[in-house]
């Protein structure tokens, strides 16, 4: 069954390979998405739990993304990002 998070991803989030989101802008998007209802049940812990996307620090910030997507459609020609030592680098 697919819960909140799916819905959310299937019609927001596009696959773009090389790109990312902080982690902190897709669970505000997620958040101003959902019913009031669920709000409490979906906090950043189980949204980073339960996300199908790989997460990761990148650049000097030391801040948290989900690679390899975009809010926007048709972002690609970027090489993929895979995880490795906990940071998002390119394939």
């Amino acid at each position: 069954m697919r819960n909140a998070l799916d819905l959310f991803i299937e019609e927001k989030v596009h696959d773009s390979p090389g790109h990312k989101i902080l982690f902190s802008d897709f669970c505000a998007r997620f958040q101003m998405w959902l019913g009031n209802d669920e709000r409490s049940y979906w906090t950043n812990r189980r949204i980073g739990k339960e996300i199908p996307y790989i997460k990761g620090k990148a650049g000097g910030e030391g801040q948290l993304y989900l690679g390899n997507i975009s809010f926007e459609i048709g972002l690609n020609g970027l090489p993929m990002l895979i995880k490795e030592n906990d940071r998002l680098v390119t394939k």
